[in-house]
């Protein structure tokens, strides 16, 4: 009964461990696109004469084109 105990404590450990690796791995893969997707939306800004104002509110990212004028 204790190796049970043992043996099922080591296998709560290991799927505690594989759960943070995934979300982890979410967390790494939606940065990337999140980046992906300013890069774009500033050169498609850039290209059509807008600038690119980025505001933070927790964990979104609010982009506004403002048009630059001469």
């Amino acid at each position: 009964a204790r190796y049970e105990e043992h043996h099922r404590a080591a296998l709560e450990r290991l799927a505690a461990e594989e759960r943070r690796r995934e979300e982890e791995r979410r967390a790494e893969e939606r940065r990337r696109l999140v980046e992906a997707q300013r890069a774009t939306i500033y050169e498609k800004a850039r290209k059509l004469g807008y600038r690119v104002e980025e505001k933070r509110v927790g964990e979104t990212i609010r982009l506004v084109l403002v048009k630059r004028v001469y």
